[in-house]
């Protein structure tokens, strides 16, 4: 069976296996991508085509259905996500109640990993609905509390959902992963009493073993369906520097658990811990915890494994992590209400928020595998929102302390300086302290505590729904919230910015009857996915400066990152643009016409012109006859500490052949020089794409650090380099290929300032 379906495709296999055995399925649908943060997953690339057949057809089978092809494309992750989510209240509305299955489903809905795959063209979500209906129904087949031996249909169920899984993720991941997570569930909960259940087992482990028997055995061969799990490839995510770094693996795939299950997955790290140490007192009253204790350590230590070699592995733990969460904040809160646990769940909270603001693209990047260099949009409130309620099991235990931590505070050093005669020594130096401590004792806080509790009494009283307000609550509100805004504001404008979506909408909405659109360096293909209509495909510069200078009004949709070649292309044919919507840091929308209303957003607009920009200083520095520095704008005082800012204005005269940086030197008295390199025009506009006959503004910032450079006139020069200094052919020159800016006086940093 095994080599039988190795031949047919269910695996990733080598290239030479691909060729002789695997025949390729003919692509006749339009592709939508880029799609959704998904550009790692194209659904009619060449990728594609190693995808497990049952996930090929499947997903080719729903773009071929009479929908919408972005809809259709869609479609099998959102079913397959829907039903995941729909296994909570079938599974454990029994177990446990249905008020925690509901608490455990919206904790599930509001977990960036599911989102992100339900939104998206993730081929794993159908691995990850069959393998985890697999588990559970293995788990409900060694449960002894039902009274009942299991039917046929239970066995048939499972074998089904079992094979469903290895058909859609192959051996590894599609039976070894299922079979190990009930295995340790079963070792866990300690269901195996009877005579069939252990015959199960035995066939389980079988099975296991078998599995990773074969796995190993390809892999020692190095050939075969599993060698390319031994790829040396650098795994796409920032958190993981190379697949060959041995201290990433179990790093990376624990970071995506704690980012792409946020805000419960700080939940885990206090229900584990308690789940262990008192296994005899929960194991009693909830047994079924321990089970998907059991399923998240396996898929833990499967997917750390799994991701360091191949790094396309979505979590497929969201299910058991959202299960302990839900147990942890609906049976066990008083874990959550004492001093230490509160604030280790506290501190993780204010540790991930500070890192999802700081870094907003890393939310979508952990759990997709792509790596995002920057965004411009930013979470805000709903991250604050979910982090709120983690911070009010710390904000409870402090109340409480309120009435005692004073006056224990003040016996306390009280004590200390009457048994110690060097803290006695130093209380009588340091009096302010003492005198601090012991003040600490008279604040009215207990009066303060027991006013708001009676509030709050009273208001429960007079609302009796306030008196039903709990932690889970409020967590799972927030949860929800986050959720929201997560999958229809944040992933929406973060889809804009990575899609070129955000560029035929655009088109979309400002063109008129007769406006026609082109594409440069980018697929037309997505064109008719997104808006219905196609696009004009431009290839090379010459079919994109012909189709600009078209009578009517022309779009061209092209990468940001060919800003500088086409302004240079269009002002050397004479051909005006706009930029009529703000580029994303990937896609541009440009035109040939303004339409009724339209700004330019062009990013070179403020830095590019054809009459001079006025200056405050004014120079004549010719370098190789190509460029003129003809102004400067710089302070002449700074303090220590300050930012300076920069602005050269450079006239351009002939043809610029190579991409100079600039440079600035700010020369001290004596010590060390201060240095700002950097490319011109913030890397938008290189040098070569000057053209003649503009002026180009260069900006740039320098930090004067408050330690290591001396105070006093400094000396200030600029001038380009590539290795090598540009040549300063007439001018002003300062000697060294450097023009002179003259001099500006550091003064030492400022009383009231505290930073570097």
């Amino acid at each position: 069976m095994v080599p039988g379906a190795s031949q047919l495709g269910f695996w990733e296999q080598t290239n030479q296996e691909k060729s002789t055995r695997l025949p390729l399925v003919r692509r006749e649908v339009n592709r939508p991508v880029p799609t959704e943060l998904t550009l790692l997953f194209q659904l009619e690339s060449s990728e594609s085509t190693q995808w497990p057949n049952l996930v090929q057809w499947i997903f080719r089978g729903s773009a071929r259905l009479p929908l919408p092809k972005e809809m259709g494309a869609r479609l099998p992750a959102i079913v397959f996500s829907i039903a995941l989510l729909l296994l909570f209240p079938l599974f454990f509305a029994r177990q446990a109640s249905r008020r925690f299955a509901f608490l455990a489903t919206l904790l599930l809905l509001g977990a960036p990993g599911f989102l992100l795959a339900g939104r998206s063209l993730s081929p794993d979500t159908l691995w990850i609905f069959f393998s985890a209906l697999a588990i559970l129904l293995g788990i409900r087949l060694f449960d002894t509390d039902s009274g009942s031996r299991p039917s046929t249909t239970a066995y048939l169920l499972f074998a089904a959902a079992l094979s469903g899984s290895f058909l859609s993720r192959g051996l590894l991941l599609g039976v070894f992963y299922p079979a190990a997570a009930i295995l340790a569930a079963t070792l866990l909960t300690g269901t195996w009493r009877e005579g069939y259940q252990k015959t199960l087992a035995l066939a389980l482990f079988l099975l296991a073993a078998i599995s990773a028997i074969f796995i190993f055995r390809e892999l020692s061969h190095g050939h075969g369906a599993y060698s390319t799990l031994l790829y040396a490839a650098p795994n796409p995510s920032s958190s993981t520097p190379s697949a060959k770094h041995a201290h990433a693996l179990f790093t990376s795939h624990l970071v995506r658990i704690a980012f792409g299950a946020f805000p419960w997955s700080v939940l885990l790290l206090l229900a584990i811990p308690a789940l262990i140490f008192n296994r005899r007192t929960y194991q009693s009253s909830y047994p079924q915890v321990y089970a998907s204790l059991g399923w998240l350590i396996t898929a833990i230590v499967v997917g750390s494994y799994y991701e360091m070699r191949v790094g396309d592995l979505l979590f497929p733990a969201l299910f058991p992590a959202a299960h302990l969460a839900a147990w942890l904040i609906h049976e066990r809160r008083e874990i959550l209400f004492t001093p230490l646990n509160s604030l280790v769940l506290a501190f993780s909270a204010l540790l991930l928020l500070r890192d999802l603001l700081q870094y907003p693209q890393m939310l979508p990047e952990m759990v997709t595998y792509y790596e995002l260099p920057s965004t411009h949009f930013k979470m805000g409130w709903p991250l604050v929102l979910v982090v709120l309620p983690l911070l009010f099991p710390l904000a409870a235990v402090i109340g409480r302390s309120l009435v005692s931590f004073p006056a224990a505070a003040g016996a306390w050093w009280k004590s200390l300086t009457r048994s110690s005669l060097i803290v006695y020594i130093i209380t009588r130096i340091l009096i302010p302290v003492t005198f601090l401590i012991s003040l600490t004792g008279r604040i009215p806080l207990r009066r303060w505590g027991n006013s708001l509790h009676s509030a709050w009494s009273g208001l429960a009283r007079r609302h009796p729904v306030t008196g039903l307000i709990s932690f889970s609550h409020c967590l799972a509100v927030a949860t929800l919230i986050f959720g929201v805004a997560l999958s229809h504001f944040y992933l929406h404008k973060l889809s804009l910015e990575n899609s070129t979506r955000y560029l035929f909408t655009s088109f979309d909405r400002l063109s008129a009857p007769g406006d026609l659109l082109g594409v440069h360096k980018l697929s037309s293909r997505a064109a008719p996915v997104y808006i219905g209509t196609s696009a004009v495909s431009l290839p090379t510069e010459s079919d994109l400066a012909r189709f600009m200078a078209e009578e009517g009004r022309r779009f061209v949709a092209l990468p940001a990152t060919n800003l500088g070649n086409f302004d240079f292309l269009m002002r050397a044919r004479r051909i005006p643009y706009i930029m009529p919507v703000a580029p994303s840091p990937y896609y541009m929308l440009v035109s040939n016409r303004a339409g009724r209303g339209e700004t330019d957003h062009s990013p070179l607009a403020p830095f590019i012109s054809t009459t001079p920009i006025p200056m405050p200083f004014q120079t004549d520095t010719r370098f190789e006859d190509q460029i003129v520095l003809v102004g400067y704008s710089i302070p002449r005082k700074i303090h220590k500490g300050d930012t300076v800012h920069f602005r050269l204005l450079f006239k351009v005269v002939g043809n610029i052949k190579a991409n100079y940086k600039i440079f600035l030197h700010l020369d001290p008295p004596y010590g060390t020089r201060i240095t700002g390199d950097h490319k011109p025009v913030h890397g938008l506009l290189p040098t070569r794409y000057w053209s003649p006959g503009t002026y180009v503004l260069d900006t740039h910032d320098v930090k004067i650090s408050k330690i290591g450079f001396p105070a006093g006139l400094y000396r200030i020069y600029a001038g380009l380099f590539i290795g090598r200094r540009m040549k300063i052919t007439g001018g002003k020159n300062a000697g060294k290929n450097r023009a002179p800016l003259g001099t500006m006086e550091i003064h030492p940093p400022k009383f009231f300032s505290c930073g570097k």
